[in-house]
């Protein structure tokens, strides 16, 4: 039966970066080509806070090669749509209370994006969006920086205290993925690490997708697909899909593991010391929730654990969690609680995507605000529910609304809030 109601809507949308009124664009050009400036560095130097820096890429792609120290707040577009300018160098971002770095189109052939200590006050944001690192690793693991990693492919690793981690692909080498470490500004934020494809290639020792270990914000892991790629030393090796030593110790919020593939596939090697998703020291006022994830291994590799749970004194529980049977033991520190299965036939493609007939299809909870964006049941793993990893990839380069916040259930008569962010060269 059909029914017609009134829904009140406020609407907030954030698209892009606003440039200041007084704001210059410069531009860099290969040779100093009509005017433009010849390096990066130059174009710093002239420039003020607020400019926009755009770049030109090189005739066949040849890098600007030149390391950069940038203390202003600036935007480091390409100028060709949908292309990249490239580069070759290390980037230093030096920090100030409020300064805003924005770099969209970029290609770093070789070299690492770091921060650097920073003195309290309002966070230095650094956006790093639609860009491409063949070789390098991002570290802002310093208080009082806000990184907003969005739609980038990096072969390297990510560090971090706060910010956002969505649609990116990530390949590290030993290590973990994306590491978040505690912050000196204690928040009740939301840490959102979304719709990721984080892969662990030839690891030694600790490496695995995510590592949380910080008491300082709220946790919300979604939609992310992590594999452990490739062979590994004769040395024994650990690894973990996701790994959270801590948690803030708070009520007043929840952190959420939700519909994550976590997969292994690795050639031969030495003691099997590897598991899905890890739950440890989480204190007494804190909550963890898992729900909808997918862990599977195979013949060759198996996971020796598929949930851990270790010396929480803080609520933690686990629902509807597919594993497969080559996970050896599934449940640790933890009883099943009826929802989760230990045997499914669930199998994925290179890209995370489940078989036809793989049971997890339509097997997550079923509450109506876990449904996939078709509106049916939610499908078990990273292309379950609202942040789909079908909504990030391809990474194309074309302009994205990459988070969208909206109520998962809406009582009529009431008003709904939605917050959108997004960017565009």
């Amino acid at each position: 039966m059909k029914k017609s109601f009134t829904l009140f809507l406020s609407f907030v949308a954030y698209f892009g970066f606003i440039t200041g009124v007084n704001a210059t664009d410069l531009a860099v050009a290969e040779n100093g080509t009509g005017g433009a400036y010849a390096t990066i560095t130059e174009a710093i130097n002239a420039a003020a806070d607020g400019d926009r820096i755009i770049v030109s890429p090189k005739s066949g792609g040849a890098p600007y090669s030149e390391n950069l120290t940038i203390d202003k707040s600036l935007q480091f577009l390409c100028n060709n749509e949908g292309e990249m300018f490239v580069m070759q160098g290390s980037i230093t971002i030096t920090p100030a209370s409020g300064r805003t770095v924005t770099f969209i189109g970029m290609k770093n052939l070789l070299g690492n994006i770091d921060g650097s200590s920073n003195n309290a006050g309002s966070r230095c944001v650094v956006n790093i969006m639609n860009c491409e690192f063949t070789s390098g690793n991002l570290n802002f693991s310093y208080d009082y920086y806000d990184l907003n990693l969005v739609s980038t492919v990096i072969n390297g690793k990510v560090a971090m205290k706060y910010g956002k981690v969505i649609g990116n692909q990530i390949s590290a080498v030993d290590g973990y993925c994306v590491t978040i470490a505690s912050d000196a500004n204690i928040t009740n934020d939301t840490i959102m690490i979304i719709a990721n494809k984080l892969i662990s290639n030839y690891p030694n020792y600790t490496h695995g997708g995510i590592y949380w270990g910080s008491s300082s914000h709220y946790f919300s892991m979604m939609n992310n697909y992590v594999k452990i790629a490739n062979a590994y030393s004769s040395w024994a090796t650990y690894s973990y899909g996701i790994n959270v030593v801590t948690a803030k110790n708070s009520n007043t919020g929840v952190n959420v593991i939700e519909n994550n593939t976590l997969s292994r596939h690795i050639g031969s090697g030495g003691t099997n010391y590897s598991g899905g998703i890890q739950v440890s020291s989480t204190p007494v006022n804190s909550t963890v929730t898992l729900m909808n994830n997918l862990i599977i291994a195979n013949s060759t590799e198996t996971l020796q654990w598929g949930l851990v749970f270790a010396s929480n004194s803080g609520i933690v529980s686990a629902s509807y969690t597919y594993m497969n049977s080559y996970v050896s033991s599934p449940f640790n520190g933890l009883t099943d609680n009826g929802t989760n299965s230990i045997a499914s036939n669930a199998t994925i493609d290179i890209d995370g995507n489940l078989a036809l007939a793989s049971d997890a299809i339509n097997a997550g909870n079923a509450d109506s605000i876990y449904y996939d964006i078709d509106l049916t049941r939610n499908d078990i793993g990273c292309y379950g529910g609202s942040y789909t990893l079908d909504n990030y990839f391809p990474i194309t380069g074309a302009a994205r609304v990459y988070l969208l916040m909206a109520p998962r259930r809406i009582t009529v008569g009431n008003t709904m809030n939605i917050k959108a962010e997004a960017f565009d060269r």
